[in-house]
């Protein structure tokens, strides 16, 4: 019996390719592998250029970029950002308070007009000249009108737009507010519509829903004018981003 030690750094054969072969004992179980020299990582450092190479668009990009910067001058559109569908309430949401104004505005003249005939037969005090009965009535008239402009205003720049790159939404709280917030076209998950009553459907409005995989709580869009042409455009949109397809060509 042979009891010579075995040398385990002398090649025990030759592979094909005449790189030696060693035969090694397997390791111990209990061998404790964090004796184990730790070779540290490479950590490789890459150069960033000072200036990077500006991307090159074709004309018609940059016409559309153009055009949209002109027209949305309160969107802060990227370089090669521009507005495919600008999406406006439907005016089906100012009717109420239309109808609330024109009341006001109505028992206002009445009253005026009424005036000297109603205070005869109650037997009101007469020396407040008519005059400024009408001023008063001219006054509160001018004054309902205003705010009814005013809100007028207000619902119709509460608006979106859908970009080549993203969805926007910009509200507009009130007459010096407003808020401006968007996503882009990779981040949305779902796109839908809901239009409830027959109201709705007969004046084609109705409300938009946009989730993203970021925000729990999704963009909605109120009083949209035809909801399901502007759910679809939505989704063909992001569908073509996401699969590297031109957008709103």
């Amino acid at each position: 019996m042979n009891d010579e030690p075995v040398n385990y750094d002398k090649p025990v054969a030759y592979g094909a390719d005449g790189q030696p072969l060693y035969a090694h004992p397997a390791a111990d179980e209990e061998t404790d592998v964090t004796s184990q020299p730790v070779v540290p990582p490479t950590i490789v450092h890459l150069t960033r250029p000072l200036e990077p190479l500006k991307q090159e668009i074709s004309p018609e990009l940059q016409e559309k970029h153009d055009k949209s910067v002109r027209r949305y001058p309160q969107l802060d559109l990227s370089e090669h950002e521009f507005v495919i569908l600008s999406v406006r309430r439907n005016m089906i949401g100012m009717l109420a308070p239309v109808i609330m104004s024109v009341i006001f505005i109505s028992l206002v003249v009445a009253g005026a007009i009424l005036y000297p005939q109603v205070s005869s037969s109650m037997r009101l005090p007469t020396s407040i000249d008519y005059n400024i009965i009408l001023l008063i009535g001219a006054l509160l008239c001018v004054g309902i009108a205003t705010g009814l402009y005013i809100l007028y205003w207000v619902y119709v720049n509460n608006l979106f737009f859908l970009t080549n790159e993203s969805i926007i939404e910009k509200t507009q709280l009130s007459l010096f507010s407003s808020n401006v917030k968007s996503v882009g076209l990779g981040d949305v998950v779902e796109v839908s519509y809901r239009q409830t009553g027959i109201i709705q459907e007969i004046f084609n409005y109705g409300v938009v829903q946009v989730g993203t995989k970021d925000d729990e709580v999704p963009y909605i869009f109120s009083y949209v004018h035809a909801p399901k042409e502007a759910a679809s455009s939505l989704k063909d949109a992001v569908e073509a981003f996401k699969n590297g397809r031109p957008v709103g060509k």
